[in-house]
């Protein structure tokens, strides 16, 4: 196996008008060998794999023909994106590595329950809680470990995106084959066919004695958010709480994730960051930053974790008023629109172009980001992104949009504070 200099992959993409200096970060983090006439490129952990996908891996596998495998963590193989997506999804949510705390018990207990049960206890099931609460890693826990039945996850946001009355049938059909359904965030019904959809997907999982699960981002159930008829269903059943992490939970996850990434932090620091994080995204994305320090020791200092705090405490809001009046003035949409629950077509584009940004330039979770756009949930921010990614590709004018805005934004002058 030979092995291929990172300098000269740098060499490669500099002779090509890649400013390589942007990209040091990713480069100095992943190693490059030659194994039976493939490229294998293995990065130390996921975080660096993502930043890779979003900045590099077109121009890399444009220079080695596709002829690319990638290794994440040393043990997780891939050969694309979408089998990488899967297996990460896979290894990611398990009811082993859910850390329950005593007031989420009886929820962990049920859901186990779900995956064993030759007969259905509860129906519907309504986990409720709010963002980064760890919803979709307790339905996602449900999907991956059961076994011997046909399962089938979906935002309720994804399906609003294509659902018309053309193709109702069509959607529902498709759904009701499963023989455990799970529709996450119902909070986000747009339209009243939605409704008509849900109405019945209920109706067939109970006639049928089939497990159907929803999850609702909201401290508790808003009548007012559903139509009456769909209410009455969804109350029918068994709607219960996910609560936040306390800060035991937080310290235990904030714990293992250093053992298992090999972050050295002392008692202290771990302390300092779950106490001052109020979610496990927000831990793991104070975590995965730390490590990308390039002027660490071995152990990481008070001084790292502090300095990382007030960055993000004193930049972020500015830079989050830089893209919204970056959007505003191309777009022409008022900057209280773009926050606003708005749904016509167009402010929904500027809006998610918005959310791209986010993700880009300020590299924000996505359920901070939903958290800056009305409370939204962070599957919309995710499915935005994705939009908005994919659009680029196929729309030159969207493209040129997002090169415009990107310069507009390093253009405006705003005084941080």
């Amino acid at each position: 196996m030979d092995n291929i200099n990172q300098k000269d992959l740098s060499s490669v993409l500099r002779t090509r008008g890649i400013n390589i200096k942007k990209y040091e970060n990713i480069l100095n983090h992943i190693k490059l060998t030659y194994q039976n006439g493939r490229v294998e490129i293995e990065f130390p952990h996921k975080y660096f794999y993502e930043l890779y996908k979003n900045e590099l891996k077109n121009f890399v596998e444009q220079i080695y023909e596709n002829n690319i495998s990638y290794i994440i963590n040393d043990h997780l193989k891939i050969q694309d994106i979408h089998t990488s997506d899967r297996q990460c999804q896979k290894n990611e949510y398990t009811f082993e590595n859910y850390i329950c705390g005593d007031n989420n018990k009886i929820l962990l207990s049920i859901c186990k329950e779900i995956t064993q049960a030759k007969h259905v206890k509860y129906n519907p099931i309504v986990i409720y809680g709010e963002s980064s609460s760890g919803k979709t890693h307790l339905v996602n826990s449900i999907i991956t470990e059961t076994k011997n039945k046909k399962t089938f996850i979906k935002d309720l946001f994804e399906i609003d995106q294509t659902i018309s009355n053309h193709n109702l049938s069509e959607i529902y059909n498709n759904i009701i084959r499963h023989e455990i359904t799970v529709i996450e965030n119902i909070n986000e019904i747009i339209n009243e066919i939605s409704g008509i959809l849900l109405e019945k997907i209920i109706d067939h999982f109970y006639e049928n004695n089939k497990q159907i699960i929803f999850t609702y981002k909201g401290k508790s159930l808003k009548p007012s958010r559903f139509p009456k008829s769909l209410y009455v269903r969804i109350n029918s059943g068994l709607c219960i709480k996910l609560n936040n992490p306390d800060l035991n939970v937080r310290v235990i996850f904030t714990k293992r994730f250093c053992r298992d990434n090999k972050i050295n932090l002392s008692s202290d620091n771990i302390f300092t960051i779950s106490s001052n994080c109020d979610s496990i995204r927000s831990i793991k994305g104070i975590l995965l930053k730390l490590t990308t320090l390039p002027e660490k020791s071995d152990l990481i200092t008070t001084q790292h974790v502090n300095r990382l705090f007030e960055e993000n405490g004193n930049n972020n809001h500015v830079d989050f008023k830089k893209i919204l009046e970056a959007v505003s003035i191309t777009t022409g949409h008022p900057v209280g629109d773009l926050l606003a629950m708005n749904r016509g077509k167009k402010i929904s584009l500027a809006r998610q172009m918005c959310m791209y940004l986010c993700k880009h330039k300020l590299n924000w979770s996505y359920p901070k980001i939903g958290s800056k756009f009305s409370g939204r949930d962070h599957s919309t921010v995710i499915y935005s992104v994705n939009k908005i990614e994919q659009l680029r590709k196929v729309n030159k004018e969207t493209d040129s949009t997002l090169k415009h805005l990107f310069k507009t934004i390093d253009n405006l002058t705003i005084y941080r504070s």
